[in-house]
Parts: C-alpha cells; sequence; structure tokens
C-alpha cells in the first residue's frame, strides 16, 4: 500500500464508522446485503470504500474491510456480545446504545475501536489492545455499575499480499513439491517422484548462496 493511503486511511476509518454503525445504528445497513441474514454497512470517499458485516445481535461476529480502487488494504474481525444472563431486550438495547456512544471520542492514533476508557453514567467503556494500524490484537468491555455486561475480541491490520509468481526469499526455483514432480503427475497426487520427499542433500533445499 502507498504512503499515501496509509496516511489517509486513520482519518477515513474514522469517517467511515461514524457514518455507519457507531453513528447510525442498524439503519445504516444497505438493503440487499451479499448474505442472506447479514447487516451490511458501507461508506465510500473517493477510491477508497468501507464494508462492514455481522451476524447476531446478543452475540455478533463480523469483519470490516477496507478497499482501494476494489482491492482489499486493510480489515478487522471481531466477535462479541452481552453477557449471558442478560436477555431483556431493553437492557440489550441499552448497552449497544451506550457502546455506539463509547465508539464516536477516538483519535487517529487508534482509530480501530473506541477509546481506552469513557464513562457515561452507569456505564463504564474500557479497550485494551496491543500493536497499530499495521497490526492489532484486542479486547474491550462494557460494566454497568462495575460489573461486566459486554466483552468483545477484536485483530486486524493492512494486508500485504505477496506478488504473483513472487518466490519466499532463500529458496531456489528448485524448491518445493515442483523440484520433485514429474509434469504428468497432477497436483497432491501420491505417486511417482512428488510421492518421495527429498532428502536434505538433495540440491532443492539449498539456499541460493549454497546451490
Amino acid at each position: 500500500m502507498g504512503q499515501m493511503l496509509t496516511a489517509r486511511l486513520p482519518a477515513f476509518l474514522l469517517a467511515a464508522k461514524r457514518h455507519t454503525h457507531a453513528g447510525l445504528d442498524d439503519n445504516a445497513t444497505v438493503a440487499a446485503p451479499l448474505t442472506q441474514g447479514a447487516k451490511q454497512l458501507e461508506y465510500r470517499d473517493g477510491e477508497l470504500s468501507y464494508r462492514d458485516i455481522y451476524f447476531g445481535m446478543a452475540y455478533f461476529a463480523g469483519q470490516e474491510v477496507v478497499t482501494a480502487n476494489g482491492m482489499p488494504i486493510w480489515s478487522m474481525s471481531y466477535a462479541g456480545g452481552v453477557s449471558r444472563d442478560i436477555s431483556e431486550p431493553e437492557s440489550v438495547r441499552r448497552i449497544y446504545a451506550f457502546l455506539r456512544t463509547a465508539m464516536l471520542p477516538v483519535g487517529e492514533e487508534r482509530p480501530f475501536r473506541g477509546p481506552a476508557r469513557f464513562q457515561q453514567d452507569e456505564y463504564l467503556y474500557t479497550d485494551a489492545s496491543q500493536g497499530g494500524l499495521t497490526a492489532f490484537h484486542g479486547s474491550e468491555h462494557v460494566y454497568r455499575r462495575g460489573s461486566q455486561v459486554y466483552a468483545l475480541h477484536d485483530g486486524g491490520g493492512i494486508i500485504r499480499s505477496q506478488a504473483h509468481g513472487a518466490r519466499p526469499p532463500g529458496l531456489t526455483p528448485r524448491s518445493g513439491i515442483e523440484a520433485g514432480r514429474r509434469a504428468e503427475n497432477p497436483c497432491g497426487s501420491r505417486s511417482g517422484a512428488a510421492a518421495t520427499p527429498p532428502l536434505p542433500t538433495d540440491p532443492i533445499w539449498q539456499s541460493p548462496d549454497r546451490a
């Protein structure tokens, strides 16, 4: 991902979240989500697009993806929900309403979830995460009068894709199954050379400086 997109990503994520779940609740969902039964929230600004797809309510799981000109560049997966002993719809609604409020006062240095701590009336929100926008994982909790009523775990970061045709560093063009496979044997065949593992002394195990 280019430096310009990297610089734009934090502000874009904040705007996307404020224009979707954090600011509008499920009313921001598209009319026809890609998967039946899902909630799908979307936001676009120029070549950058944001999509959040999740399933469930009391307990839910989902994924956020940012694309640039149609190519994925950042993603976060998450799963969580209210405590099992909370079943009254109004209690669930209040917890999630507070959670959306807690998502708003967050800066560009940590745009993936909420602030480290946020309190309003009888509710307290905390977020503990490690890493940054490039790669991170963490968890968040909501407490009501000191008792935990909600928890979520998340993780994600900037997507890195190996270029087509590129080989892992330190391996020769003869590395791997291709080096020992006859042309007539399909991938995964247990016959012929593909079924016979090479010895460590075979040249195909050697790094470029030894081949």
